[in-house]
């Protein structure tokens, strides 16, 4: 069960970060399209070209995080119960995306952005509570460490 579930989260957790992206790309192009970058001075176009790189780094650096093993009871634990605070730190974007999402139409392009990102966050929220799930419920048989090292 542990792998299956294991890998079926990684493809939320990662699908919910794709939907990021492409919402950060929509929102680039939305800047362009409506001539809104004419406005905007470097620090604000800046702004908009890190939206799509931050959402990019962290797809790239969930994609290794899900593949993590425990290898003990102890780093079980602390795996699942740091996964549940990524979860939380997700959904507090999510509930953050929804009350802004609330004023604003789904039908606009800057609407559409908020609305797919949260929808994103609780794709990637869904797939970090079940990582989460499958470390509560792995076993180890054979000697395990009592406290995680560093070496």
């Amino acid at each position: 069960m542990s792998d299956r579930c294991q890998k079926r989260a990684r493809a939320l957790v990662i699908a919910g970060l794709a939907v990021n992206v492409f919402a950060a790309l929509v929102d680039l192009i939305n800047v362009y399209g409506d001539g809104t970058y004419k406005y905007l001075r470097f620090s604000g176009m800046f702004e908009i070209f890190l939206g799509p790189l931050a959402a990019l780094s962290a797809a790239g650096a969930w994609w290794f995080l899900t593949k993590l093993m425990a290898e003990s009871s102890t780093q079980r634990l602390l795996l699942e119960r740091a996964m549940y605070w990524f979860a939380v730190e997700v959904l507090l974007g999510v509930v953050a995306s929804v009350n802004v999402g609330w004023h604003t139409s789904i039908t606009t392009w800057s609407g559409s952005v908020i609305w797919l990102m949260g929808m994103g966050g609780t794709i990637e929220a869904i797939g970090i509570v079940s990582l989460a799930r499958v470390f509560g419920a792995a076993t180890f048989q054979g000697s395990e460490n009592q406290e995680p090292s560093i070496e």
